[in-house]
């Protein structure tokens, strides 16, 4: 099916009120040049493939290997990111290939969706975000197992209590436990993270289930005052950021618990 280039140059122009250019690369095949681009200059790759009035938008896979070369990507940062930006514009990831199809008649709509889509994809600062986050729930997680789980009998990741919490809506990102009073751990990195600790705590709470607990802070001051002070209130002992000096203090904290007469 040939296509009417100058006509679908224009929908696409004021589907994103800006200009584009379809450049032939092959039979029905067209790189769709736009204005837009990464933080360093570099343009949005982005093509266009006409089959049997149909059309279909892809990056092949250019947008995230871009990303690559400024962040290091990891598996539950792509998996986050992607979930959200795919669902907000409707589009299809396979194999690092962003893309997305629709008939001749509704491209413009279509085009503003993927171009959204990859100007999403290209925020190298969320990436930057996200991995800050997986950094420091990695550190935490080796703290525990290297600092930590050595001289406890029981260290758990994501525990909870079937007596108190069957369904496991409450869960504890780690507790220790040796039989007596377990000591519930929190790593904190948003105020969301430090909401969920003192609901959990709270849920314990409420059915007069002895415990104590803990809380690493990547940085407190981050944090809105009401749930940190919430989580204070619990009784439960802090560090207010995760740097080495604290992070010895949180193992002897920890650690103290279990030296202590139950």
């Amino acid at each position: 099916m040939s296509v009417d280039v100058q006509k679908v140059q224009a929908q696409l122009a004021d589907a994103i009120s800006a200009r584009v250019r379809l450049e032939p690369l092959g039979r029905n095949t067209y790189r769709l040049i736009t204005p837009f681009g990464f933080d360093d200059g570099d343009s949005l790759v982005a093509f266009m493939e006409v089959t049997d009035g149909h059309a279909r938008f892809t990056d092949h896979g250019h947008t995230l290997m871009h990303v690559s070369y400024d962040v290091d990507i990891t598996r539950e940062a792509r998996t986050k990111i992607l979930d959200r930006v795919l669902a907000t514009h409707q589009l299809k990831f396979d194999d690092g290939e962003i893309s997305t199809e629709c008939d001749l008649t509704a491209v413009a709509t279509a085009f503003w969706d993927f171009v959204q889509g990859l100007l999403h994809t290209a925020d190298i600062a969320q990436w930057r975000v996200e991995r800050a986050a997986s950094l420091f729930f990695e550190e935490f997680a080796l703290f525990m197992e290297q600092r930590i789980k050595p001289h406890v009998p029981t260290v758990a990741k994501d525990w909870h209590d079937n007596r108190v919490d069957e369904s496991g809506l409450y869960g504890i990102p780690w507790a220790c436990l040796n039989g007596g009073e377990p000591l519930f751990v929190f790593p904190i990195l948003t105020t969301a993270h430090c909401d969920q600790a003192v609901i959990s705590c709270l849920k314990y709470e409420t059915a007069d289930y002895k415990f104590k607990s803990f809380a690493a802070f990547e940085d407190i001051d981050k944090i809105n005052s009401r749930p940190r002070n919430q989580l204070l209130d619990i009784g439960t002992k802090t560090v207010t950021s995760f740097d080495a000096q604290r992070r010895e203090r949180a193992a002897r904290l920890i650690l103290d618990h279990f030296a202590s007469p139950a």
